[in-house]
Parts: structure tokens; sequence; C-alpha cells
């Protein structure tokens, strides 16, 4: 099931022609407590839709040792030739708040590195900073 709606969306933003797409490597995490997982592998694709607007998809294991799996808008706020400065919308699985939750997270890059901020989902769960590697495909 997880992997249909990851397939069904990166389907849905392939065919634009002549856009950006990028690799997402995720990685490393921080949390403000410990007892979490730091430790967070996984893929996504992340397809410009419009000029300051790309659709992100993927799937990770999260810090409460879950699968994840993730699908967000991104508005690109500020673009440097070096940095940029993103805000993400949208929806993840694998934490117990909901089966899927709302996410609203900012976001900085520098090359092909991105950190970005994730708020606590729900009581049992601590807010993290996540890093993840951002790589520019053909």
């Amino acid at each position: 099931m997880i992997r249909s709606i990851v397939w069904c969306v990166l389907t849905m933003i392939g065919p634009l022609a002549h856009a950006q797409t990028w690799l997402h490597v995720t990685g490393i995490s921080w949390h403000d407590r410990s007892g979490y997982n730091n430790y967070n592998p996984g893929l996504g694709m992340e397809r410009q839709i419009a000029p300051r607007w790309s659709a992100a998809a993927g799937a990770y294991h999260n810090s409460l040792y879950r699968d994840s799996i993730y699908a967000v808008a991104k508005y690109q706020w500020i673009k440097d030739p070096d940095w940029q400065i993103n805000v993400n919308m949208g929806a993840v699985t694998g934490y117990p708040l909901a089966s899927i939750s709302p996410v609203l997270l900012p976001e900085i890059c520098h090359g092909w590195m991105c950190l970005f901020a994730m708020p606590s989902i729900g009581p049992d769960t601590t807010a993290a900073a996540v890093i993840y590697l951002r790589i520019p495909l053909p």
C-alpha cells in the first residue's frame, strides 16, 4: 500500500517537461531528548512543478523505529545561487498521532545538503532537526 501511494505521486509528477528533478537521500536526525533513532535511512524524489514550487514523495525509517512515507509540496521562499529557504507542506505516516499526520516544515538548503526542522508530532515524539541530501538528476 505504501509503495503504491509513493509510486502514484511520483508517476503524476514525472511527466513534466524540462523540470528539475532531485533524489532525496535521508539519513541523520537530532532530537531534543534521548531515546530516539538518529539514523533515518530513506529515499525520495522531488520534481519541480512551477518556478517556485516542487512536489516530493518518499519513504524513510523514522525516529520511532517505524517506516514512514511522506508527500509534500515545497514552496521556494528565498533562492540564492548557493542557498535556498523552503517551506514544505504535506503529510507523513508512521507516527502515533494519526495514521496520516499533516506537516509544515521549514527548510534551508546549501548546495546538495538540506536541513529541516520537524516539530513534535503528538505526545510520544519530540522535535528534531533532520539532514538529507538533495541530489540534482539530469
